[in-house]
């Protein structure tokens, strides 16, 4: 997935999270922390 694919996935959903500006982090390592953070509660 790349980071514009992850942006654009999140500004679809209405989540109004602005990823670089507002997390200093691209789309693809952010969608890698949040599996990270969910890959235990499976």
């Amino acid at each position: 997935m790349t980071d514009s694919q992850v942006e654009h996935f999140l500004e679809s959903s209405g989540a109004d999270l602005w990823i670089e500006s507002e997390l200093h982090m691209s789309g693809r390592v952010f969608a890698r922390l949040i599996f990270d953070l969910t890959e235990d509660t499976a």
